[in-house]
């Protein structure tokens, strides 16, 4: 978002050089993958566990995206700085 209104770029943020990405946002994703993991291996069974796995796989490689871009362009700020 830029300054707090919808993306004008169409949230193209793998090809955006306006994208930006805090510390804090990648701490944020982080925790969450984490946590989607913690959920998945305390699922009651395999089978679940392989659900739970299969519905974060999308967000987790994402977050690596994210990761990938950051360290690519190393600005802080918010999510998009226009």
């Amino acid at each position: 978002m830029v300054h707090g209104d919808a993306c004008p770029w169409n949230l193209n943020c793998h090809s955006c050089d306006k994208f930006v990405m805090s510390g804090a946002d990648l701490v944020y994703w982080h925790r969450k993958r984490e946590q989607w993991r913690l959920l998945a291996e305390r699922a009651p069974d395999g089978a679940t566990a392989d659900y739970l796995h299969e519905v974060f796989e999308p967000t987790a490689r994402a977050i690596v995206g994210l990761v990938g871009r950051r360290m690519g362009k190393p600005r802080i700020g918010s999510t998009c700085s226009a």
